[in-house]
């Protein structure tokens, strides 16, 4: 009889699933819906999966391979580190009531269900093949890790005391964090994401939203950021005034073509090589150590204020004015301005000690303390 209603209980639980991860159902962002076989008052809790009840059995909370383990010996658990790499189904992890923390990445799994899981503090189901992945119901949940799945869609709204979220390399065509205002750490980076709604995640520091489809990306609220990843996107423009505390900005191969750095005077690192900048102003960095803007439209570049710079890389650009009299060259260990062929002179702190050290140049370009205007090679 047991086994009887094992049979029946699995092939409802089949049907529900095949139905709900039909290609329509896959695109949509409608809420998850799942059906569970398993109630909170139950004395047993069925297990679909003999891999997760073996799993279950080595920790001793069961001693036969029967499709069911005894609540009682369950309910208590607050802590699973399931990566055994070939569960295909976690179905019975709802009636975990206490669990805390759970890592169960590096399986097979389409489908994760914790609504139930009330609890939930940590969760890693990362490098599986998750289409589904429910949380709304797991409120405490402060540490996310879902990337390297198959998810399309990814409901993160009631999870508000989320500190770090991690989502990369999935199928993601749009992520709203609204409201997260906890949130420290997000990595969101290699999907297909157009839309992006990070407004109210006030406390955000390390970003991370690089090889998307984004064209636009609000910034405005999130001034505690210190570290932003926008690479490989289709930004049009970047608005980062509000950000004062920027100290690293990765915003290369956009569509940008104006960039306002004047505030973030604590910026260390900017790389903005790969866009269609035609002016550049960081008179204003001072900490300034490493510049990559090669491959603009710049047709000038100043970096005499910024007595830190240990790097410029600058090739491939318009430029008829180059000025890097910083009093501070010999720092400057990696040097790039060759393939600007209506460059001439470059102006410089010491014109021998260049000429000896900086050899990334045109045939054209020599060094000196103080250039002609570039008028006069016209």
């Amino acid at each position: 009889m047991k086994k009887l209603l094992l049979i029946l209980l699995c092939l409802s639980l089949i049907f529900s699933t095949c139905k709900k991860n039909s290609i329509s159902d896959i695109n949509s962002n409608e809420p998850i819906t799942h059906t569970y076989i398993n109630h909170i008052d139950s004395v047993k809790t069925i297990i679909l999966d003999p891999i997760f009840e073996k799993y279950i059995i080595d920790l001793g909370c069961d001693d036969s391979l029967d499709g069911y383990v005894l609540t009682a010996g369950i309910d208590t658990i607050t802590s699973l580190k399931i990566n055994v790499g070939n569960i295909n189904d976690l179905t019975g992890i709802e009636n975990f009531f206490n669990l805390t923390n759970l890592d169960c990445s590096g399986n097979q799994l389409t489908g994760l269900y914790l609504a139930k899981n009330i609890n939930l503090i940590d969760l890693n189901c990362s490098s599986n093949k998750l289409i589904d992945l429910d949380v709304s119901g797991a409120t405490s949940l402060t540490t996310l890790d879902c990337n390297d799945n198959n998810l399309t869609n990814l409901d993160v709204s009631n999870n508000l005391y989320l500190y770090w979220l991690t989502c990369y390399s999935n199928n993601l065509i749009s992520l709203d964090a609204n409201g997260l205002s906890k949130l420290d750490s997000l990595n969101c980076s290699y999907n297909e994401l157009t839309s992006l709604n990070v407004n109210g995640a006030n406390n955000l520091t390390w970003f991370k939203c690089s090889f998307n489809l984004l064209t636009s990306l609000n910034l405005s609220t999130n001034t505690a950021l210190d570290i932003a990843y926008l690479e490989e996107n289709q930004l049009t423009s970047l608005d980062v005034r509000n950000n004062t505390n920027l100290t690293k900005l990765y915003c290369h191969t956009n569509q940008l073509t104006s960039l306002d750095v004047s505030l973030n005077t604590d910026l260390t690192f900017l790389t903005c090589r790969y866009n269609q900048l035609i002016s550049l102003d960081v008179s204003s960095n001072l900490a300034l150590t490493n510049l990559y803007c090669y491959n603009n439209q710049l047709d000038s570049l100043d970096v005499s204020n910024n007595t830190a710079l240990t790097t410029l890389h600058c090739k491939n650009n318009n430029l008829t004015s180059l000025d890097v009299r910083n009093g501070n060259n010999t720092n400057i260990i990696f040097f790039k301005c060759e393939d600007n062929p209506n460059l001439y002179c470059v102006n410089v702190d010491d014109p021998t000690w260049s000429t000896s050290n900086w050899t990334d140049i045109d045939s054209q370009h020599y060094f000196s303390t103080n250039c002609p205007p570039p008028s006069s090679y016209q």
